[in-house]
């Protein structure tokens, strides 16, 4: 797009024929005298969150100033929560194969599934152990014993819900130092699981401020979102897929696939929580 614009520049400014096209080796060029830019992978957005309206984002940064205030303006006494998923089978890879092969194909898994952590972080750099969701209405009492995990739960497909929110809350209750002086403040997204009638109540009872997001704008306010997801989904997938490919499977077990998500999670740098609430 920036060779094209420039080109109808050039052909208006210096009346050259309209058939005149700029070159990449101009573009190249471009770029060199501009330091300050950067090619960047731009992420593809559904139309409704491409459109976030500029005074629902206005109204939201008011509330949440208020409620910054509310926790004078404390990083430890600022965190967020979010849900995400990965799954513990083998998905496509690349593979070298013979010039002659046609199709390149990996055995499916029989059991296709995956796993939902809820992970929580303050803007202090904090992280606070998550809690994973299994799908399935119990855990097998041979994957309980061996995990190591403090909080697990299930629900029939494996995502959050109400029950299951309510519950987290008064695990981030226990799990937040004795030290951190209450309210605290916690940003999270709108959706149902999150809102509730059961969800305030338990929320003033814990002495937990809640800020909600505004709708199809996580992705431009959500700490975790911004700065932690991305990378930590990418090194499970690696971490996981490197696991099946050196044991020549097409899944791991649950157990594995959350113990590795656990060692990433515990990974993650300090600095870039941070920088997803600057």
């Amino acid at each position: 797009h920036i060779i094209e614009k420039a080109t109808q520049v050039t052909v208006t400014i210096n009346d050259v024929p309209r058939a005149t096209t700029l070159s990449f080796d101009w573009y190249k060029r471009f770029l060199d005298r501009h330091s300050h830019l950067k090619v960047s992978k731009a992420r593809v957005l559904s139309k409704p969150r491409n459109a976030v309206d500029s005074n629902v984002v206005v109204n939201f940064f008011h509330e949440l100033a208020h409620g910054l205030s509310l926790v004078n303006m404390d990083p430890s006494r600022n965190f967020n929560m979010d849900e995400t998923n990965f799954s513990h089978t083998k998905t496509s890879k690349k593979v070298v194969v013979h010039r002659s092969a046609k199709a390149v194909y990996a055995e499916e898994s029989s059991a296709p599934s995956h796993v939902t952590i809820v992970a929580c972080v303050a803007a202090d750099g904090t992280k606070v152990l998550p809690m994973f969701i299994l799908p399935g209405e119990k855990v097998s009492t041979d994957t309980y014993d061996k995990l190591t995990i403090p909080v697990l739960a299930t629900s029939e497909k494996g995502w959050t819900n109400s029950f299951i929110c309510r519950k987290w809350l008064s695990t981030l209750d226990a799990k937040i130092p004795a030290s951190t002086i209450r309210p605290i403040l916690l940003i999270l997204d709108g959706c149902s699981s999150h809102y509730s009638e059961y969800i305030y109540p338990e929320a003033t009872a814990l002495n937990i401020l809640l800020q909600f997001l505004p709708a199809n704008a996580t992705h431009l306010f959500q700490p975790l979102d911004v700065s932690i997801f991305r990378p930590f989904k990418q090194a499970v997938r690696k971490a996981i897929t490197d696991t099946m490919w050196t044991q020549e499977a097409t899944t791991i077990t649950k157990q594995r696939a959350i113990e590795i998500s656990c060692e990433v999670w515990n990974n993650s740098s300090q600095s870039a929580i941070v920088n997803g609430f600057v």
